[in-house]
């Protein structure tokens, strides 16, 4: 017999699927790539190329305060437009996998709250990456929930 699935969990699989699809597709547009090329082309090693991605991020969006989550960024111009950690998953790890980085999303449970981690390959390891940069809490997550690989969910 085989063990109970925790509520929720389908659904977080399927969002990382969803996430994945679109980060997978979006890796095609020549202006990511493009982007892409322009701030990893100088760097030497894969942990170099996800950090200049993950600060052009925060380059472009302006930590902001939204009430109904810590987790979101103000877009800039401020215009009240909002990005959230899948969101900004979706661009680190379209831009990355755009220069040929592999890139899968993570879910992480603290509590009742999902967030999103971008993980990906460099060298024989996986490194795992918040773009938001949240401040992670003292202890481990509830749940981790790697998503597809993403040839694997075109």
């Amino acid at each position: 017999m085989s063990e109970p699935v925790p509520a929720g969990t389908k659904g977080i699989e399927w969002t990382l699927q969803s996430l994945t699809r679109i980060a997978w597709q979006s890796r095609l547009d020549p202006r990511v790539h493009m982007l892409a090329r322009k701030l990893t082309d100088p760097e030497p090693r894969r942990e170099d190329k996800m950090r200049v991605l993950v600060d052009e991020l925060h380059r472009r969006f302006i930590p902001g305060v939204d009430p109904s989550t810590d987790e979101t960024i103000a877009i800039l111009p401020p215009d009240g437009s909002t990005v959230d950690a899948e969101d900004a998953c979706v661009f680190v790890a379209a831009a990355a996998m755009s220069v040929d980085i592999p890139c899968r999303l993570v879910a992480a449970r603290y509590g009742h709250g999902w967030t999103c981690w971008v993980s990906y390959e460099a060298g024989i390891i996986w490194e795992t990456i918040d773009p938001l940069r949240q401040k992670k809490p003292d202890r481990e997550p509830d749940e981790q929930i790697l998503g597809p690989y993403p040839k694997e969910s075109t």
